[in-house]
C-alpha cells in the first residue's frame, strides 16, 4: 500500500541497502522487493512491508490491511524458543521470511511470532535503556497488543510461559469508546517489554485485536521531534490544555514547557526524578500507531498519566 510506505518514509525510514528514501527511484527494487517485501530502516529500527497475498502466505483467511502481521523474538543461545513452545503445546509451524524458512507460533491474539531471531548476546548490557547514538531511531522499547477480554488470560499465559515475562503494573483508563485495562509484562533479563491492552466496549462496538503499538527508543527526542516537524511527519496533535495541566502538575522549566508545547511532545517524571519524553503518530487504518520515546534518569514507566490524552487525541484525529 503506497500510503503505508509514505507513512514510514515521512518518519525518516529509508530502503535498506541504499541511501534513497523508502520507495525512491534509487531503491534496489522499487516499492517492493523481488519477493514482494520492502525492508525499511531508521537507525536500529527495522520494518518489513509485505505486499504478498494471503494465498501466497498460506493464511487460512484474508487479513485486513495494513496491520502488523508478525514480530520476531530472539533469546540467548540457550533459550531454544521453538522447543520450549512445543513442550508447552503452543503450535509451531514453518513460515517463510525473506526466502528462508523460520519456525513460528501464534499468540492467542492472532499475532504470528517468529522464534528464530538471531541469538541475543548476554555479554552485552541488556539492562541499559539507552539506544546507540549512531543516528536514527533505536530498537523497540516495547510492543502493545490489543486483546479482547475472553483471551486475556490466555495471552498473559503465552507471554509468561514462552517468553518468560513477569506481570507488572495494571492500569485502567476511560477512552472515548469504553474502558481500557493495560497490563505490563517485563523480563528479568533483556529488553523485551509487552503491554497488553484489554478493551471493554459497549455491545456492537467493533474491537481490533493484534499488535496496536510499536514504541521505539531514541536519544535526544526533542531534537528528533524538531526534525520530524520540519519534515512534515504525521504526528498526533496534542491539545493545548494538556500543557496547562502539565505546568500545574509537574512544573517543568518554562523554556522546556514552551518547547514541549511547540513540538507536541508529551512528558512525565517519576518520584526518583526519571523523565520520559514521547510522541505519537495518529492511528494507521485504525489498527496501530508508532511511539517514539526517550527515557532519562532510569525512568521505568510508560507514561500512564498521559494515556487519557493520547486516547482522546487519537480518537479525534483522522486515521492515516
Amino acid at each position: 500500500d503506497a500510503r503505508t510506505l509514505d507513512f514510514f518514509t515521512r518518519l525518516g525510514f529509508t530502503t535498506e541497502g541504499s541511501g534513497s528514501r523508502a520507495g525512491g527511484p534509487d531503491g534496489p527494487d522499487g516499492p517492493d522487493g523481488p519477493d514482494g517485501r520492502t525492508i525499511l530502516r531508521n537507525g536500529e529500527a527495522v520494518v518489513v512491508l509485505d505486499a504478498r497475498s494471503d494465498l501466497e502466505l498460506r493464511r487460512p483467511a484474508a487479513a485486513q490491511r495494513p496491520h502488523v502481521a508478525a514480530i520476531c523474538v530472539r533469546g540467548d543461545a540457550e533459550s531454544d524458543l521453538p522447543a520450549r513452545a512445543q513442550s508447552l503445546h503452543w503450535p509451531v509451524v514453518e513460515a517463510m521470511d525473506g526466502g528462508r524458512r523460520v519456525r513460528a507460533t501464534r499468540s492467542p491474539a492472532g499475532v504470528e511470532v517468529h522464534l528464530d531471531g538471531p541469538p541475543l548476546d548476554r555479554t552485552a548490557d541488556a539492562s541499559s535503556d539507552a539506544p546507540s547514538d549512531s543516528g536514527g531511531w533505536g530498537a523497540l522499547d516495547h510492543i502493545g497488543f490489543a486483546i479482547d477480554t475472553d483471551r486475556s488470560d490466555a495471552e498473559v499465559s503465552f507471554h509468561r510461559t514462552l517468553l518468560g515475562l513477569r506481570p507488572g503494573p495494571v492500569s485502567e483508563f476511560m477512552d472515548p469508546a469504553g474502558r481500557l485495562r493495560s497490563r505490563v509484562l517485563q523480563p528479568d533479563v533483556g529488553s523485551l517489554r509487552v503491554v497488553l491492552n484489554i478493551a471493554v466496549r459497549a455491545p456492537g462496538v467493533p474491537t481490533w485485536t493484534g499488535v496496536n503499538q510499536l514504541a521505539y527508543a531514541c536519544t535526544d527526542l526533542l531534537e528528533r521531534a524538531e526534525a520530524l516537524c520540519r519534515a512534515g511527519a504525521p504526528l498526533m496533535p496534542v491539545p493545548a490544555a494538556y500543557y496547562d495541566d502539565l505546568a500545574a502538575r509537574l512544573d517543568p522549566a518554562p523554556g522546556l514547557l514552551a518547547r514541549l508545547r511547540r513540538l507536541g511532545v508529551l512528558y512525565d517524571r517519576d518520584e526518583e526524578g526519571g523523565e520520559l519524553f514521547h510522541l505519537y503518530t495518529p492511528l494507521v487504518a485504525g489498527r496501530f500507531y508508532l511511539e517514539l520515546l526517550e527515557r532519562r534518569g532510569g525512568y521505568r514507566g510508560f507514561g500512564a498519566a498521559n494515556t487519557p490524552v493520547r486516547l482522546a487525541s487519537q480518537a479525534a484525529t483522522p486515521w492515516l
